[in-house]
């Protein structure tokens, strides 16, 4: 949430257009989210062709905020202002604003390069799914969505980052994504990594440690969480499990978990009111006044969970519990695990704070998260819950202290959250700091779920002061990227080398694809951290490595005036040149990498020139390879399938 004035907005936008000279939506829209009481969510990484869509919903609780061109009037060198001195109405003069976003273009090298855009602000028209040009009299009101839709035009195979970002406070930054056709080389390798094909015989492996592919017939393929209303209920089936969300809030949404072959269910039910869902922008299906005036539920299915979220939008004086119906599969087994993963029986009417619920064994497992409260000013902390029977039903309830509530900046937010274990490895390594990480894995998927350190009371923000690659013995590089910067407040990922920084070490592709392999970061505030170890990413390389890159999405949140880093995400992406294409004779002797295992179709004369067949496989002819001579080892086959190939040469060795 904004926290800043209106008079200190006024001073940014001012001091843009000093610098600048001009000022773009980029510029306006990261200076208005900064107002105090605005709270902004938008949509993610879109894959898109020529024309792309990104959604922004701003919610204001304090501030009106209404947009007209006011050229040749008394307002026209004005950009923000009020009409009258004790108005919560604010004005802005579009006359001074450049229909422009701040983008970065996707290099053939892998990086980046900024790539300014023009767009199209488009707002909410009569009729569902319609949007019309914003025009003057339009406003953002309060205690409602106001629903922004801005459109651009690329070319199909462009991928671009477009980002509104001002001080620590808003940090916004998806991706318009090349649409994923045949033409895009994109090879879903495993459940977590993605290998994008960037030209001349250069390619890059991206590894998300968390769910981006799930499995059909033995095939990987992109997660699309893009929920399909089926009349009483929402649902989607590619992915990893199966979340079912229902028309109203108070009756079952259910977990089922497809992982590997498994096929079993969670379902839980609020106790809540009668009332229908409405799905939004964001995928997200909001169930207004769920529990009570301005008491809110919200369901979304993210790659590997399902996360039930209650908003509370006004005060609360007084503690708050809310009760949920809970039906397991009668297969499985349940235990809960503290936050280093030991397990003990339940115990029903017993405190589970800061503890998870694991259903079923083994990687196929289901887990219920320990659960947690947050407020708008990044405080937080885990709540107590308990399971408890009740007429031979199994519910769970989760209360919010009334100390918590008492001092929070609202919307305050409550979750649940049910999902599948995630592939690759969180773990802590106590070799620095002193301050432990809880519930590691929560940084395998960016999705607000957070791994933190532990809390100190003075404030000091945490800074990222050690990062380092773990290498394929476990050790650790000697090329520290840490920074001392401190983390913004918003979520925002920070780079770590790019396509050429090799981390001042010398690679293998069998180092690369170790399960050893990964990144360690510390952060200094009062204390130290441990470090808070990713390694077993899932790479499939082989080739010569040119680069690698590390980003942590990470903010800091001071709950109650205590200080702590809070890390949502790490992901890694390898850059490499493939070996050379064996299979292809190009000039002077023909060096085959039987391993390759080539299929000849085509008549092939190499003239007074060697075929050197090296290495263990075959090489298969269905046409006529000439050559002067021909060496061959061992472990390599001559094939000739069809039995209409020869090879000819002046002498075989």
């Amino acid at each position: 949430m904004g926290l800043l004035t209106w008079q200190k907005v006024l001073l940014i936008l001012v001091s843009v257009t000093l610098i600048g000279g001009t000022m773009t939506y980029t510029d306006l829209y990261g200076a208005l989210f900064n107002l105090k009481g605005m709270n902004v969510t938008y949509s993610g990484d879109t894959y898109c062709d020529e024309e792309c869509p990104a959604y922004i919903n701003v919610t204001t609780s304090y501030w009106r905020v209404c947009f007209a061109h006011y050229n040749n009037t008394k307002y026209e060198e004005e950009t923000l202002f009020k009409k009258r001195s004790r108005s919560r109405t604010l004005h802005v003069n579009l006359y001074n604003i450049d229909n422009i976003i701040t983008t970065e273009l996707l290099l053939d090298n892998g990086t980046y390069t900024p790539y300014d855009m023009e767009v199209d602000w488009l707002v909410p028209a009569r009729g569902a799914g319609n949007w019309r040009f914003i025009k003057d009299g339009d406003c953002w009101d309060r205690k409602k969505i106001n629903k922004i839709n801005l459109v651009s035009h690329k070319e199909p195979e462009q991928q671009i980052k477009w980002s509104f970002k001002v001080g620590d406070y808003v940090d916004i930054d998806p991706v318009w994504l090349g649409e994923e056709s045949d033409d895009v080389e994109i090879n879903h390798l495993n459940y977590q990594t993605d290998e994008l094909s960037l030209g001349n015989n250069k390619f890059s492996q991206t590894s998300y440690l968390g769910f981006i592919n799930y499995k059909e017939k033995d095939e990987f393929k992109s997660i699309n969480m893009t929920l399909i209303d089926y009349g009483t209920h929402w649902k989607t089936i590619k992915s990893v499990y199966y979340p079912t969300i229902p028309k109203y809030a108070d009756e079952w949404s259910e977990f089922n978990n497809l992982f590997e072959g498994n096929n079993h269910s969670i379902k839980v039910r609020p106790i809540a009111n009668h009332v229908n869902g409405i799905i939004n922008e964001n995928n997200t299906i909001v169930y207004l006044d769920a529990f009570d005036k301005n008491i809110d539920l919200e369901i979304v299915a993210y790659n590997n969970h399902l996360l039930r979220k209650i908003i509370i939008k006004e005060y609360q004086s007084d503690e708050l519990s809310f009760d949920f119906e809970i039906d397991i599969d009668t297969k499985l087994d349940y235990e809960v695990a503290d936050k280093n993963e030991i397990k003990t029986s339940i115990v029903l009417n017993s405190s589970l704070k800061e503890k998870g619920i694991i259903f079923g064994e083994g990687k196929s497992s289901t887990i219920m998260y320990p659960m947690k409260v947050w407020d708008s000013n990044n405080s937080f902390e885990y709540i107590d819950y308990k399971l408890y029977q009740e007429n031979g039903k199994l519910y769970f309830k989760k209360i919010i202290s009334k100390e918590f509530l008492e001092n929070a900046v609202y919307p305050v937010y409550t979750d649940d959250d049910t999902g599948v274990q995630n592939p690759g490895t969180m773990a802590v390594d106590a070799s620095i700091g002193t301050k432990s990480w809880n519930n590691v894995d929560n940084a395998k998927l960016s999705d607000n779920s957070y791994t933190l350190a532990g809390f100190e009371p003075d404030g000091l923000i945490p800074q990222d002061t050690t990062i380092k690659i773990v290498k394929s013995d476990a050790s650790l590089g000697g090329e520290d990227k840490g920074t001392d910067a401190n983390l913004p407040a918003a979520d925002a990922y920070r780079v770590y080398g790019d396509a050429t920084d090799l981390w001042s070490e010398s690679w293998s592709d069998t180092d690369i694809n170790n399960a050893n392999f990964g990144v360690v970061a510390s952060y200094t505030y009062t204390v130290v951290s441990n470090y808070l170890k990713a390694t077993n990413f899932g790479f499939s390389i082989s080739g010569t490595i040119v680069g690698i890159k590390a980003e942590i999405e990470a903010k800091w949140a001071a709950p109650l005036d205590r200080m702590a880093p809070n890390v949502d995400h790490i992901r890694m992406t390898v850059y490499f040149t493939a070996g050379a294409d064996t299979c292809t004779y190009t000039s002077g002797n023909w060096v085959v990498d039987c391993s390759d295992n080539c299929i000849i179709t085509e008549d092939i004369d190499i003239g007074a020139n060697t075929l050197e067949l090296d290495g263990t496989g075959t090489f298969t002819i269905l046409a006529d390879v000439v050559a002067d001579r021909i060496t061959k080892q061992i472990g390599c086959q001559i094939i000739n399938a069809q039995g209409d190939g020869n090879i000819l040469a002046v002498k075989l060795d």
